[in-house]
């Protein structure tokens, strides 16, 4: 394992990042007594964008939108609708 102070790991921190992820050596870096340590992990872990989109679509719909359509395309159908403006409801005095 790599060992660092905190003032060496900013001085060289994209040399010492792109030595980890090439040897996939840790690097230990150390402030005041305490320690941090960067290591590499793999990518397949990482949920990608489109898999918490069809995560969040799967979920059931709450209650009382069942009639809603939530996809994306009828989204954009609604933001491209013209509005109108309707006269100002008569308000009781």
């Amino acid at each position: 394992m790599k060992t660092a102070t905190i003032t060496e790991f900013r001085r060289n921190l994209f040399r010492l990042v792109d030595e980890a992820l090439a040897t996939g050596e840790p690097i230990e870096i150390r402030r005041k007594g305490g320690r941090v340590v960067l290591r590499r992990e793999p990518l397949e872990d990482v949920e990608t964008r489109h898999e918490r989109f069809e995560r969040f679509m799967a979920r059931p719909k709450p209650p009382g939108w069942a009639h809603v359509d939530i996809q994306p395309r009828s989204a954009v159908a609604e933001s491209d609708r013209p509005w109108a403006w309707d006269e100002e409801p008569e308000l009781d005095r």
